[in-house]
């Protein structure tokens, strides 16, 4: 998942109000959902993060 829609870390964590480096906990735990770049960095799609928001939120 490597897409041109797909944020970075720094930008997913904005979406999701949370710190930068509790999303990557989270992301290696595999609680949300994410791919790797060819060198290694994480990217989320937003989509996903949307529908991992609501679950962590419970609100639809």
């Amino acid at each position: 998942m490597t897409t041109k829609a797909s944020l970075r870390v720094r930008e997913a964590a904005l979406v999701l109000g949370v710190d930068v480096h509790a999303l990557k906990r989270w992301a290696e735990a595999g609680a949300v959902p994410h791919g790797r770049t060819p060198g290694g960095q994480m990217r989320f799609d937003p989509m996903t993060l949307e529908q991992f928001r609501k679950r962590m939120t419970g609100i639809d």
